[in-house]
């Protein structure tokens, strides 16, 4: 019957795994399906979506109703003979949608094949690279546009390199042209090979030290050429960095200023380049003046573009004409008073344009002076920074639905936890009471391996959580002394009752010279060892499966120990090995059918041990088996309070003539704690929400409360704030299936006494409750 519910359950999941495939591949690409003849017989709805047809207008036509033309009948007639001859065919194609746009799809076509391999027509999947094309062809035209500054420069100045030495290791020709040198004169030669003898050799020292210190240099220069001539260069010195951010180098552009120096031309070249400044402003930004009553004397192209008013509506008026409403007046009279005090103001401002949209700019406005240093008007410079600003606005509500929705994944994980908890305590907390009674032998094997089961199936709910607190940063590692090598001897106890005695040994040793208590979080070590034994257990079917720990040092000095566990088993690929700590995957899918498991064991095994600062290695050979080296940094704890002893039942406590009010509204609940307490011939009082807990408690005086937290009616918090008003003092213990760390904390921080998780741990629930009648 197990093996058919095993079939039953394996069956259900690859048609999931398959249904999942499916709705990935319809979300992401356009498929569709055609007959031998090319007629369409099915699409997906992304088809749809892209192409602007309806299924209603595709279905029964040839994709020859998206053709585009950039193709010609000979490349169609190519693919349909390969095709149609069994074979893939894949190529970027370019189509037309219904609306005359076009639009480009990465295509792959397989024929599709009936019982006797004969081809009856073919499967199509694309996927839309439209916005690749284009980034690709920006990317084009980018790479042109640094051609062409880089040529322009090259065109424009002397460039040379320097190391810092000062040695030239590149000159350009427009450098070779002007000096008179050639390349092979200059490389490797300093600058001082033009120097004129018009500055002194301070001037050079100076220069030198600025651009050694990181700084840009600029200055005009009097070079000497070959022929001896002089000339007038215009030098910007900049240094060069390497990956530590050291100077390591030079780069000099120089202007050939001659001309301009020698004769009145300059004059002309310099109006020449305030224009071309001027018309690169016009271009970019926002220009206005204005007068000293703030009167506007003039608008470029651009103000007049964006604001959406004409220059005659413009002059004569003032800037508020552009009010938005968005700053108050004494914002607008405190950057009056910065610029007439003679300061340069900037903020980001919120205009109304003349249509009343609103648009944004960076602004910066300067005062204008007279000869005499007086106020006289304003220029405003602007720039439009609307789509900035749209694009941080996304990325706000962007962030909120994230945070929103990761929030939401972790509120549906406690409450996932909480609903499997519920019922699971009824299962497990049974199991544990009916093991403290004498049975026979097999009754006995069957109850362990069902709490085997409870235990199983709590450490994948467990996985889940500690997965998302791993993925969100919130996994906190303990520094506490422990026993490693009664952590190691714990987790042979726990997988011992899953081990085939008769066909797999199961052996634990240690170097002589291992310390036994270490400083580290026992919990998550215990984790670590059990996820890799538990995997060694599942997947050996005969042989051996060892465990060795030895210290390990570092190198630094420091300690630390090295846990390694070889199994005989069914080994792994390389492939397999790669895919070994990717998360929800296993190391092969078919594992998961016939091992099962939720493929987070190992992803949180890896990530465990790192957070531990240590290391995972993995070895595997198929069919040869398995080794995990696991390399743990601790540090050696001088403690010796570590106890070696086998877990024993914990007895329950003497209660009698004490009474236990237990206060849940799941039934199941109740009747179990009832059981649990019976030895203690305690009196019970049940019932099923916050509301008669405290009435009761309040009524009959009890000695211990058991309180769930979420009940019908009042919850168990309120009721308890309620009961402590009314000076109740016995202890309230909250019994709860919140297990989350916060949650346990909460509950703490509140007042209640302790807090027992479910499903119950039956021992631990004794100590507890004994802790309170000592």
């Amino acid at each position: 019957m197990d093996e058919k519910k095993a079939y039953l359950l394996s069956g259900q999941t690859s048609s999931l795994n398959l249904e999942s495939a499916r709705y990935a591949l319809d979300k992401h690409s356009l498929v569709s399906v055609t007959d031998l003849e090319g007629v369409i017989v099915y699409v997906n709805d992304l088809f749809c979506q892209v192409s602007g047809y309806s299924k209603e207008e595709i279905l029964g036509k040839k994709h020859n109703i998206l053709n585009s033309g950039a193709q010609t009948k000979a490349y169609w007639k190519a693919m349909h003979d390969r095709v149609l001859s069994g074979h893939v065919w894949h190529d970027e194609v370019r189509n037309r949608a219904k609306d005359g746009h076009y639009y480009w799809v990465d295509t792959t076509i397989v024929p599709n094949f009936d019982s006797n391999k004969q081809v009856i027509g073919f499967t199509s999947i694309r996927t839309d690279i439209s916005k690749q094309k284009e980034t690709i062809e920006q990317l084009e035209i980018a790479k042109l546009q640094a051609e062409a500054a880089k040529f322009a420069l090259d065109q424009h100045s002397l460039v040379p390199m320097a190391d810092i030495d000062g040695k030239i290791s590149y000159v350009n020709e427009q450098f070779v042209r002007v000096s008179g040198y050639s390349r092979e004169e200059l490389i490797g030669r300093k600058h001082s090979i033009l120097n004129s003898g018009n500055q002194p050799k301070s001037y050079w020292q100076k220069m030198h030290g600025t651009v050694l210190s990181g700084q840009v240099w600029q200055d005009e220069v009097k070079n000497r050429a070959k022929n001896g001539q002089f000339y007038w260069v215009d030098t910007t010195i900049v240094p060069n960095y390497n990956s530590k951010n050291e100077v390591v180098g030079f780069t000099s552009i120089r202007t050939d200023i001659t001309h301009q120096k020698e004769h009145l031309e300059q004059i002309a070249i310099a109006k020449q380049q305030a224009e071309a400044a001027k018309f690169a402003l016009d271009q970019h930004s926002l220009v206005s003046i204005a007068d000293i009553q703030g009167n506007i004397t003039y608008v470029n192209k651009q103000f007049e573009k964006i604001s959406g008013y004409t220059k005659e509506e413009l002059l004569g008026r003032k800037h508020n004409i552009l009010n938005s409403g968005n700053q108050p007046k004494s914002y607008w009279q405190k950057m009056h008073g910065t610029v007439l005090a003679g300061n340069v103001w900037h903020d980001e401002v919120k205009n109304r344009a003349k249509d009343g949209t609103f648009y944004w700019v960076d602004t910066t406005i300067v005062p204008n002076l007279n000869t005499r240093n007086e106020v006289v008007g304003f220029t405003s410079i602007r720039t439009d920074i609307t789509q900035q600003k749209e694009n941080i606005e996304r990325l706000a509500k962007a962030k909120k639905e994230a945070d929103a929705a990761n929030q939401a994944k972790k509120d549906f994980l406690a409450n996932m936890s909480h609903e499997i908890r519920t019922p699971m305590n009824g299962v497990y907390a049974s199991l544990q009471l009916l093991s403290r009674n004498e049975m026979p032998f097999e009754q006995r094997e069957l109850v362990n391996q069902s709490l085997f089961s409870c235990e199983c199936l709590l450490t994948i709910i467990n996985d889940i959580l500690d997965f998302s607190k791993i993925e969100s940063g919130e996994l906190k590692i303990e520094q506490i002394t422990f026993s490693m090598r009664n952590t190691i001897e714990s987790v042979l106890s726990d997988v011992m009752p899953t081990v085939n005695k008769d066909k797999v040994e199961l052996t634990f040793s240690y170097a002589d010279n291992l310390w036994d208590t270490w400083l580290g979080d026992p919990v998550r070590v215990k984790q670590v060892i059990l996820n890799i034994v538990s995997n060694a257990v599942k997947f050996t079917e005969s042989g051996e499966i060892s465990i060795y720990a030895a210290p390990e040092e570092v190198n630094n000095g420091g300690s630390g120990i090295s846990v390694v566990i070889k199994d005989t088993g069914i080994g792994m690929s390389q492939q397999m090995i790669d895919n070994l700590f990717q998360r929800f995957s296993q190391a092969d899918n078919s594992t998961t059918r016939k091992y099962g498991g939720t493929g987070l064991g190992m992803s949180i095994t890896q990530s465990l041990v790192a957070q531990m600062g240590g290391k995972l290695l993995v070895a595997s050979k198929e069919r040869v088996g398995t080794e995990f080296r696991v390399f743990l940094p601790l540090k050696k704890s001088e403690e010796r309070t570590v106890v070696h002893s086998n877990p024993t039942l914990v007895k329950c406590p003497n209660l009698e003539n004490k009474t236990v009010l237990v206060a849940d509204d799941n039934t199941i609940n109740r009747v179990i704690i009832k059981k649990a307490l019976a030895p203690s011939k305690a009196n019970v009082i049940e019932v099923e929400n916050g509301e008669l807990a405290m009435d009761m408690a309040l009524k009959h005086g009890p000695d211990i409360v058991l309180m769930d937290i979420q009940m019908p009616v009042m919850d168990g918090i309120t009721a308890f704030r309620m009961l402590r008003q009314k000076s109740f003092n016995a202890p309230i213990v909250a019994f709860t299936a919140n297990v989350l760390k916060h949650d346990v904390e909460r509950y703490l921080d509140e007042g209640f006494s302790a807090c027992i998780s479910k499903p119950l741990d039956i021992d631990a629930f004794y100590k507890v409750i004994t802790t309170f009648f000592e």
